[in-house]
This record gives C-alpha cells, structure tokens and sequence, in this order.
C-alpha cells in the first residue's frame, strides 16, 4: 500500500528534476531568487504584467491562460500571438463576456523588455506548448518567475499556484483581482471540473506525457533551425 501511494510522487520528481536539468538553469536562479529574496528592492519593480487566467475557455476542453504586456493580451498556444488590447477584454468580461483573474505581477524595466523581445520571437517561431505552458516559460526565460510543473501544466494549478504565493506575501504578486460579473458562476464551469479532475487523479501520467512532448518538440525543431546556429 505504501509503495502505491509513493509511486506518484517519484514519478513526480522525477519530471520536476528533468525539467530543472534541461530548461535555463540561470533563468531559473535568478526568478527564485526575485521571488523569495529576504531584502526587498521594491524600488527596480517600477513595471507591472499580468497573468490572465480565463475559468471557461468558449471553446476550449480546458481553462485558458494569456499575458497582459504593456496593455496588449498575448496567446501562447504554440506560437505567441498578440491580441486584443487588454482594455478590450476587460470591457467585455464586465458586461458578461468572459470573466478572469488578473494576477498583476511587478517586474523591472529590463524584465519587462525581455519578456517583450521573447513574445516577439515567439510570433516568428513554430512552438509545441500549450497556453499555460507558454506563458509560464516566457516568464521564467524574461527572469520574472519560474512557476514550477505540475502547475505550470494545467491553467487551473497555475492560477492555484500564484494565489497561494500572494497569499505568502512573495513581493512579485501586487494583486488578484476578478474581472467579470459573477465570480461563482465563472467557477462552476465544465473546464474547471475536467481540469480538477484532471489534477486530482492523473497529474503524474498527464506531466509526463505533456513535459516528454514538450521537451522533444522544442529540441526537434531546434534541430531542424540548423542555419539558425553559428558556426563552431
């Protein structure tokens, strides 16, 4: 019995260390360290972004996730594509379009640049991610926050995941705020569910399959951009 229940967990760990070997090692420094460091530097955060996280997709089996930078909505479903200014989806969220939370997070101005330039690379770049998966590595590669699997995988854990670091007072989170007209009826859609569902009983097999089919997409298709590379 209890070599059942441990299961899950190795397999867990197992993923969450191969992901830590093979994805940007200084990225990922530098994020924790903005996130938990004890001194506060509030004075370089002068610039804010937004993690937008939308309950019921439209069309979607699953929640959706998109980034608010300097007022333009970003998608990172395979490839980054800008969107509607932010303005325009707040407006419609309040007269009963599609509710969401807006996690607004503090970043630098260098910060702020980085991820600008990585979301324009993105528009030109083919790449095998989901939305949640996207926005959450666009983040980590600008520096800003490293937001670790299994919640970087599923948009519900996601939103989870920085709710519980506001709530731990980490200084890049300045706010959660609910944009819409019904909070619990924005809650009780059938993408919540699934992906609860989804959290709850098969996390494990569903980063594994996710994170392999990531993790071989991004190297194949850094193969195959061989003319891209400099010469030794």
């Amino acid at each position: 019995m209890l070599k059942k229940h441990l299961l899950p967990v190795v397999v867990f760990l197992c993923v969450f260390l191969l992901q830590l070997n093979t994805a940007n090692a200084e990225c990922h420094k530098t994020a924790l360290e903005n996130l938990f460091r004890q001194k506060v530097e509030t004075e370089k955060l002068t610039e804010n972004i937004d993690f937008i996280y939308f309950p019921k997709a439209g069309f979607y089996a699953i929640s959706h996730i998109e980034l608010n930078v300097k007022d333009n909505l970003w998608h990172t479903l395979f490839n980054t594509t800008k969107g509607s200014p932010y303005a325009v989806a707040e407006r419609n969220a309040k007269i009963g379009g599609k509710s969401f939370y807006r996690f607004r997070l503090k970043v630098s101005p260098d910060e702020l640049n980085r991820l600008q330039n990585y979301l324009d690379e993105g528009a030109k770049t083919a790449r095998l991610q989901t939305c949640v998966s996207g926005a959450c590595r666009a983040l980590n590669r600008s520096g800003i926050l490293y937001i670790p699997p299994p919640f970087s995988k599923i948009p519900l854990l996601s939103a989870v995941y920085l709710r519980l670091m506001k709530l731990s007072r980490a200084r890049r989170i300045e706010s959660v705020h609910f944009v819409g007209k019904s909070q619990l009826k924005s809650l009780f859609t059938a993408e919540v569910a699934v992906e609860s569902f989804y959290a709850l009983q098969s996390v494990c097999l569903g980063v594994f399959v996710v994170e392999s089919i990531d993790e071989a997409g991004r190297k194949f298709i850094d193969w195959i951009r061989v003319d891209e590379k400099p010469s030794p």
